[in-house]
């Protein structure tokens, strides 16, 4: 099975790896695998544009909780092409991280964990991005 065009739990299904070799896989951070509802407890967002030389950080709780609640219902894509090259820090209060890779042009979608792309839908992206006070590198066609 190829792992890079289906979600985690097809892949866990379909694929001639064992469970116990993800696991282990997991375990020596050579893979990483994270779901979109694990997004939670969320105290600082920061934000690395590739084409902005400031750093964004965003430390409001309601639009902490509201961009929490956007990626959290987000759903599986296949969405290829795109230039995944804003990096979204999501800083927690028991002290870990998770780091989400945006797609920096007009596409919806994030990469989560190491290979897993995940869009919230249009109008929750466009909402999402501009909570977070993110430009657009190049618009695409919509």
């Amino acid at each position: 099975a190829k792992i890079d065009s289906m979600p985690m739990e097809a892949a866990w299904k379909e694929s001639p790896i064992s469970q116990a070799l993800w696991d282990y896989l997991e375990s020596q951070d050579l893979f990483h695998a994270e779901r979109p509802e694990n997004i939670s407890g969320i105290k600082r967002i920061r934000i690395r544009q590739w084409n902005q030389e400031q750093e964004i950080l965003v430390e409001d709780e309601e639009t902490i909780r509201e961009v929490e609640r956007i990626l959290q219902g987000s759903a599986f894509t296949d969405v290829s092409g795109c230039p995944y090259a804003d990096l979204v820090y999501l800083e927690k209060q028991d002290g870990t991280s998770m780091t989400l890779q945006f797609a920096a042009d007009g596409c919806d979608g994030f990469i989560l964990g190491d290979y897993a792309c995940y869009t919230p839908g249009r109008a929750e992206w466009d909402r999402m991005r501009n909570l977070l006070g993110m430009e657009l590198a190049v618009p695409a066609d919509r």
